[in-house]
């Protein structure tokens, strides 16, 4: 498919991330509501503390692809014209995932107008997430540039 294709596609499925993050927070904050509060600070510590850790768990992952004789020979920078679902580049596909949790995120943060402050807390770290995501897509794109094509 055309890169135009996949910019609509990958759009379409940022937007339903945004929509239905939105819709369905409260069901999962309404969980979160019946723990004690020191358990959710607890959750919310613990879950951001993990998302620093996404960069190099990313590394260590894409390294593994790296080394793969079934990747692609040369990696192609990941753009939103790049179909994310071609295995042999494992940079599309996480590039995407970071701009997908980045709109989910973003629709929890909205969320909060009417979810409260779990929902804003939820969001930001959503948010985090999808920026640590990216920056281990870049962190790999330089560890492991033997695999990256020239930029034309």
């Amino acid at each position: 498919m055309a890169g135009k294709t996949w910019f609509r596609i990958r759009s379409g499925l940022l937007a339903y991330g945004f929509i239905a993050a939105a819709a369905t927070a409260h069901v999962q904050l309404a969980q979160l509501r019946s723990f004690p509060f020191a358990m959710t600070l607890g959750f919310y510590v613990v879950c951001a503390v993990m998302l620093l850790a996404i960069p190099l768990m990313l590394v260590a992952v894409i390294g593994f692809q790296a080394v793969n004789p079934f990747s692609d020979k040369m990696w192609t920078r990941p753009t939103h014209q790049s179909n994310p679902f071609r295995f042999g580049n494992p940079l599309l596909f996480f590039h995407f995932a970071g701009y997908f949790f980045g709109a989910a995120g973003l629709g929890v943060l909205v969320s909060a107008l009417w979810n409260g402050l779990p929902a804003l807390l939820g969001g930001l770290e959503g948010m985090v997430g999808a920026f640590t995501t990216l920056v281990g897509v870049r962190w790999a794109m330089h560890v492991y540039r033997f695999k990256m094509a020239p930029v034309s």
